[in-house]
């Protein structure tokens, strides 16, 4: 959500600063989630990445795929959600609230243990490509973890989720990415 720029505008983001890029950032998802999708992407003959910005969230989030009626879903967990459930098509919504209870409890209660074991293995893989990233996060345990096993080069400024707070969100505020935008600009672009 803090990549993504939860409530507030697009253009006031860090990545609307980016020209010629695609923006792949997703609410709410976890380490898991972003290494799935980056495994994914980076597989697919016939595109190539320049750069790859990573940007982790903490560790207490989990993408759980459910199959129903052949169909395979998945669903972001966060240690705190919404209290009515998401709406899906697929299913009622008494079983998305025992799905989300379900969920949340398993993140609670070893979202933390879970997180570091993913973290640990995406850094094993990224260290491993040939593909250019830079990586950083708003976290300061996972920020931390990047420090002492991400090569240097590749660790970008820590993102201040904390500069210039906006008391009407509880999310960064624009002069926050703009601020982070303007440190690793140099890095990136």
């Amino acid at each position: 959500s803090y990549t993504y720029g939860s409530e507030i505008k697009k253009e006031q983001t860090w990545r609307s600063f980016l020209t010629n890029s695609i923006d792949i950032s997703v609410p709410g998802i976890g380490i898991d989630g972003i290494w799935q999708n980056l495994k994914y992407l980076t597989k697919q003959e016939g595109i190539k990445f320049d750069k790859i910005v990573i940007v982790l969230p903490d560790l207490c989030r989990k993408t759980f795929r459910v199959k129903n009626d052949d169909q395979y879903f998945n669903f972001i967990i966060c240690p705190v959600m919404q209290d009515e459930p998401n709406v899906n098509f697929a299913f009622h919504p008494r079983e998305m609230k025992r799905l989300q209870d379900k969920f949340q409890r398993f993140v609670v209660m070893r979202g933390e243990e879970y997180g570091r074991r993913v973290l640990a293995r995406m850094v094993k893989w990224l260290n491993c490509q040939e593909f250019e990233f830079y990586i950083s996060s708003w976290d300061n345990e996972v920020y931390r973890y990047l420090k002492k096993n991400i090569d240097q080069e590749r660790l970008l400024e820590k993102f201040d989720t904390e500069y210039e707070i906006n008391p009407n969100i509880k999310h960064a505020s624009p002069l926050a990415h703009s601020n982070w935008f303007n440190r690793i600009k140099n890095r990136i672009t």
